[in-house]
């Protein structure tokens, strides 16, 4: 028996990675488009699925800030 799987596998550091499975599990069952969710830092999507995942990444990066603490803060 052959078992074949056809998607795009993203790698990503960690807290991207699961943002993504966060969109794949707050989408409705017939929009689900992780395949397999390898290990911490890759998972295999369908491949018709990237650009509008790129997209959400893209603003989610946008809409999140890092403010690095200041130097003169410390007590």
């Amino acid at each position: 028996m052959v078992s074949a799987v056809h998607g795009v596998m993203i790698t990503a550091d960690v807290p991207i990675k699961q943002y993504i499975l966060h969109l794949n599990d707050v989408a409705p069952a017939e929009r689900k488009f992780v395949v397999v969710d390898l290990d911490a830092r890759r998972v295999l999507v369908q491949p018709d699925a990237v650009d509008a995942i790129h997209r959400e990444i893209e603003a989610f990066q946008q809409s999140t800030q890092y403010v690095a603490p200041l130097a003169s803060a410390k007590p």
